[in-house]
C-alpha cells in the first residue's frame, strides 16, 4: 500500500468530465487538491496560485466554479491535475467542449508541458 501512494504522488489525472463542486471557487478547489496531494501547508496557497496563472484564471479567483464557463471549468480541472507537479498527466478529453480560442490555449499548455519532459497520456476526438 505504500509503495501505491508513491506512485500516486507522480500521476496527476483531468477527468472527461469535470469533478468539481459548484459552490467553491477555483481557489477553493486548488486548496483542497493541494492538500490531498500532501503540498506543504506553506507552499500550497502560491503554487495553487501559479497555477491558476498558468492557465488563464486569474480573474475568476473568487468565483464559484458553478458560474463558470465549460471552458474555465476544463482548465480548472486541468490545473488541479497538475497539482504537485506530477511526471504523468492523463487528460481525458481536455478540451471538450471548448471555444476554438480556449481549446488552442489549452493545447499550447499541453505542448509547453510536454517540453518540461512530462509525460501526457490523453484521449481526444
Amino acid at each position: 500500500m505504500k509503495q501505491k501512494r508513491q506512485v500516486l504522488k507522480y500521476i496527476g489525472y483531468c477527468p472527461q468530465f469535470d469533478a468539481l463542486f459548484d459552490e467553491l471557487t477555483p481557489v477553493e478547489h486548488m486548496l483542497l487538491m493541494a492538500r490531498l496531494r500532501g503540498i506543504y501547508w506553506k507552499d500550497e496557497d502560491q503554487h495553487a496560485q501559479q497555477l491558476l496563472q498558468r492557465l488563464d484564471l486569474c480573474e475568476y479567483l473568487n468565483i464559484p466554479v458553478g458560474k463558470l464557463s465549460l471552458g474555465n471549468r476544463r482548465k480548472l480541472s486541468t490545473a488541479m491535475a497538475l497539482v504537485g507537479d506530477p511526471s504523468v498527466v492523463f487528460l481525458d478529453e481536455p478540451t471538450s467542449g471548448m471555444d476554438p480560442s480556449s481549446r488552442r490555449f489549452l493545447w499550447n499548455v499541453i505542448r509547453r508541458l510536454v517540453k518540461e519532459e512530462k509525460s501526457i497520456i490523453l484521449t481526444s476526438h
